[in-house]
C-alpha cells in the first residue's frame, strides 16, 4: 500500500493490526483510530508526523524494508515485537510449507532424484533444531529483554530485577555457531544453487525459489539479533548493574 495523507488508518491497520500497538506508544489516542481518521489528520493531531508513521508501516507491513540503522532505532518493545512476527511467520508458515513440498517431492521423485531426500532429511533436522533455538529465544532472552527495559524504565521492581539477574544470563545462549550455514551450505549444494533442471515441475521451481528466500530471510534476522539485539541487551544489562550499585 502507497501511504499518502488521504490514507485511512483503519484501511491501514486493516492490513497491518500490529501497527496499533506502536502507535498507541507513541502517544496516538484511542479515539483517532476509533474515528478512522486519515494519516494526515492522525499525524497533525497526534504530532507525530507523516515520515514516522509511514517508517514504523514499513517496518511491520515488510520485514525485508528494515535495515541494521532503523532497527537500531526502535525501542526495545518495537524491536521485539518486529522479531516476534518473523518468529510467528517462520513457524508456523514458512518451515511448515517447505517441509510440506519437501515431502511431496521426495515421495514423488525420491527415487529418481537422491538429492532430493537428502535434502528432506537435512531440512527437517535443520527445522526441529532451529524451531528449538526461536522458542528458546522467546521463552528467555525476549522476556529477559523487556525485563532489563522496564526496570530501567521505572516499570520493574528492583526485587524482581534481582531475581532476573539471579539466573544464567540468556545472552550466553542466544548466539548460534554454524548451523544455519552448514544447513545453507548443503541445501545450496543439493540444489545446484538454488536453480532447477530444465525438466523441474512447478512445485520443485517453487521449492527452489522459497529455500532462497527463506535464507536471505532468516540470516538477515539473525543478522539484526546478533548486531542489534544482544549488544542493546548488554547495554542494558550495564545499565541495570550501575543502577543497583547506585542504590
Amino acid at each position: 500500500m502507497i501511504l499518502t495523507e488521504k490514507t485511512n488508518i483503519c484501511d491501514l491497520l486493516q492490513e497491518v493490526p500490529t501497527l496499533a500497538g506502536v502507535l498507541k506508544r507513541l502517544g496516538v489516542a484511542d479515539t483517532l483510530i476509533l474515528e478512522c481518521v486519515s494519516l494526515g489528520q492522525l499525524a497533525a493531531r497526534s504530532g507525530i508526523g507523516m515520515a514516522n508513521l509511514v517508517k514504523h508501516y514499513e517496518l511491520l507491513s515488510s520485514g525485508s524494508t528494515y535495515n541494521q540503522h532503523n532497527f537500531a532505532a526502535l525501542s526495545m518493545p518495537d524491536m521485539l515485537q518486529l522479531l516476534r512476527r518473523e518468529h510467528h511467520e517462520f513457524l508456523t508458515k514458512r518451515l511448515p510449507r517447505l517441509s510440506f513440498i519437501l515431502n511431496e517431492l521426495a515421495a514423488r521423485k525420491g527415487t529418481m532424484e537422491p538429492d532430493l531426500l537428502q535434502l528432506q532429511s537435512t531440512f527437517e533436522a535443520f527445522r526441529a533444531d532451529i524451531s528449538d533455538h526461536i522458542l528458546q529465544e522467546q521463552d528467555s532472552l525476549y522476556p529477559y529483554a523487556e525485563a532489563l527495559d522496564a526496570f530501567l524504565a521505572g516499570e520493574l521492581s528492583e526485587g524482581d530485577m534481582r531475581h532476573w539477574l539471579e539466573q544464567p544470563s540468556p545472552v550466553d545462549h542466544a548466539l548460534r555457531d554454524d548451523e544455519d550455514l552448514n544447513f545453507f551450505d548443503q541445501a545450496r549444494y543439493l540444489t545446484n544453487h538454488y536453480t532447477p533442471s530444465v525438466e523441474a515441475g512447478i512445485m520443485q521451481r517453487s521449492l527452489y525459489k522459497e529455500l532462497a528466500q527463506f535464507e536471505k530471510d532468516l540470516l538477515r534476522h539473525e543478522a539484526l539479533e546478533f548486531a542489534v539485539l544482544l549488544n542493546r541487551v548488554i547495554e542494558l544489562e550495564n545499565g541495570v548493574w550501575k543502577r543497583l550499585q547506585q542504590d
